[in-house]
């Protein structure tokens, strides 16, 4: 049985140690390198599964490959598709990305 939360880890093409790039409690997921190759946005979801629409709240979240830092940039209501392929503008000044709001009916 799997323990513990998805993190994201980088693997080295010369078949060395893989180094995991991410730690704590939140579930990360849905990474996407910067085209500088020095920064990853990712979705940092929160723990447990997600109820039948797939939406949980999540952290939209970058990681600097140079650093090890990690900033969040917003919190929002998430899912699969909140960082879709592709996120990156070409020069990596702007990031798209989907928020979700829930609505009563």
């Amino acid at each position: 049985m799997f323990r513990g939360t998805r993190q994201l880890w980088r693997l080295k093409l010369d078949g060395g140690a893989a180094e995991q790039l991410t730690t704590g409690a939140l579930e990360s997921a849905q990474p996407h390198v910067s085209p500088d190759g020095r920064t990853v946005a990712f979705v940092a979801f929160e723990p447990g599964a997600a109820p039948a629409r797939g939406l949980r709240h999540a952290h939209l979240r970058l990681l600097s490959l140079v650093t090890g830092a990690v900033d969040e940039l917003a919190q929002l209501l998430g899912g699969e598709g909140t960082l879709d392929a592709h996120p990156w503008a070409p020069n990596g000044q702007y990031l798209t990305f989907v928020s979700y709001q829930a609505v009563s009916r």
